[in-house]
């Protein structure tokens, strides 16, 4: 909108300070130029003034709005009130404007990494995941060091892909895990404990897509490194739920479905409320009616029970969306009396 103004305050400018050189060389020259080089660079200095003041209230309300969605998978996110909603609108326009602004002078907000990795946030928990990947990088490209960005984009390929490995789609999610494999490859950022859980997933669905395209060899070897990452991991951090989903994950590719679901109700014992750890305790459940028949009925009404916590969960999770709850409820059918 105001790109036009950009471009005439820089002719401007340039035009004024070549004419001031000339007054040194020519004297005559009227000194009204001098005059208008000097409002000329009051007027860039007030715009300067306006651009950080809208960048630093985008920052004051992102952080506002932030603070009503959680920052891990293993907690629930909220709702967002109707006055909030319009409020994340407006911003999610003034960020569009600032990334389509080819020169980010004047009349567009200094948005610095902090603010685009928390409009990323926002938008990955209103289900908006190609606003939520824009963002990240966006926030990524100025800050190259903002860990949090950086895993929110790792786990934003991982959640696509695995909605996609349960339509079938693989194609798709290779793709997204050749995106997540280039995020590390290219990173200099330090693998902290959550990077390291969430590339533990990555290779985790790697070994997932390739078992189900009949890759057996190829998903071995993905599955042997998710193995070895989530091992260490819990050596260094036993009590945390994303660790304990993905060593069951490992156990449950071991068939070892009684430490497996082990694992799954640790997890749900520190995050009550983490959908991934539900879905999984119920196909192990479901899982060791097939192993231990003689203890059928136990297992059946867990994994009746840990379904509808999965779907209830599911609702208010980001990470799964409708054609999971139509395969949750079809799988609960099975089992629900």
């Amino acid at each position: 909108m105001h790109g036009w103004l950009n471009w005439v305050l820089i002719v401007v400018a340039l035009a004024t300070t070549l004419l001031g050189v000339a007054k040194d060389i020519l004297p005559n020259v009227p000194k009204v130029l001098m005059l208008i080089t000097a409002v000329v660079t009051v007027a860039g200095a007030v715009l300067k003034f306006y651009q950080d003041a809208r960048g630093q209230s985008l920052s004051n309300q992102t952080t506002m709005l932030a603070e009503n969605v959680p920052a891990s998978p293993d907690a629930p996110s909220k709702v967002l009130s109707n006055d909030h909603q319009r409020l994340y609108a407006n911003i999610k326009e003034e960020a569009k404007r600032f990334r389509r602004s080819k020169i980010k002078l004047f009349f567009s907000p200094s948005i610095d990494a902090g603010t685009l990795y928390r409009l990323g946030l926002l938008a990955f928990n209103q289900r908006d995941p190609t606003e939520a990947e824009i963002n990240l990088k966006y926030a990524l490209e100025l800050d190259p060091d903002h860990t949090d960005a950086f895993n929110l984009l790792l786990q934003l390929y991982q959640s696509e892909a695995m909605k996609r490995l349960q339509r079938g789609e693989y194609d798709q999610v290779e793709e997204y895990m050749q995106e997540a494999q280039r995020l590390v490859a290219d990173s200099a950022i330090e693998g902290d404990l959550r990077t390291m859980t969430l590339l533990g997933a990555v290779y985790k669905t790697l070994g997932q897509v390739y078992e189900r395209r009949g890759k057996q060899a190829v998903a071995e070897q993905y599955w042997k490194q998710a193995g070895e990452i989530f091992t260490q991991l819990h050596a260094r951090a036993p009590e945390d739920p994303s660790i304990l989903v993905g060593l069951g994950n490992f156990l449950d590719h071991q068939r070892e479905f009684h430490a497996a679901l082990g694992r799954y109700e640790a997890a749900l014992d520190a995050a009550p409320k983490y959908t991934a750890a539900a879905n999984d305790a119920a196909i192990a459940c479901m899982k060791l009616m097939q192993q231990d028949s003689e203890q059928m009925a136990q297992w059946q009404e867990k994994a009746c029970a840990y379904w509808q916590k999965a779907i209830s969960l599911s609702k208010h999770d980001p990470q799964f969306d409708d054609n999971y709850r139509a395969v949750a409820r079809r799988q609960m059918a099975k089992v629900c009396q």
